[in-house]
């Protein structure tokens, strides 16, 4: 991840410590990985850093789970001059990410605002859904 890209941007690590404080998401670690599993996975994550077997576990995990399980938080299109391109910010467990056809993940955000000012911060000529 680019910082220089996006200042406001954490990568997975940097959403560790956010998730950890998560009611619902430690129960969705419990319902995934058992009790034991997700109380290691949660002092992990509470030092903010991926370690051992459980920590690549918990890696493969979010990475699937923020894109798939994601709920849409704001929509928008980006107007060009053929045609408009959807863009949306997608939240899961109080972490947010950009998702925009035929653009890359930049990273994360901690907060709706960040991602929102990302959106609007790009030179895109966006308007709300």
């Amino acid at each position: 991840m680019d910082r220089q890209f996006c200042k406001s941007c954490v990568d997975l690590e940097g959403t560790l410590r956010k998730l950890a404080k998560s009611d619902l998401f430690q129960a969705t670690l419990i319902k995934e990985f058992g009790s034991s599993m997700a109380q290691t996975m949660r002092s992990m994550m509470l030092d903010g850093k991926f370690s051992g077997d459980s920590g690549d576990e918990l890696h493969d995990f979010l990475l699937d789970a923020i894109v798939n399980d994601s709920k849409t938080s704001w929509s928008g299109l980006i107007n060009s001059s053929d045609e408009d391109w959807p863009i949306n910010v997608q939240e899961y467990f109080g972490v947010f990410y950009v998702w925009a056809m035929e653009y890359d993940n930049v990273g994360y955000f901690l907060n709706k605002e960040d991602a929102l000012s990302f959106v609007f911060s790009e030179g895109w000529n966006v308007r709300e859904a």
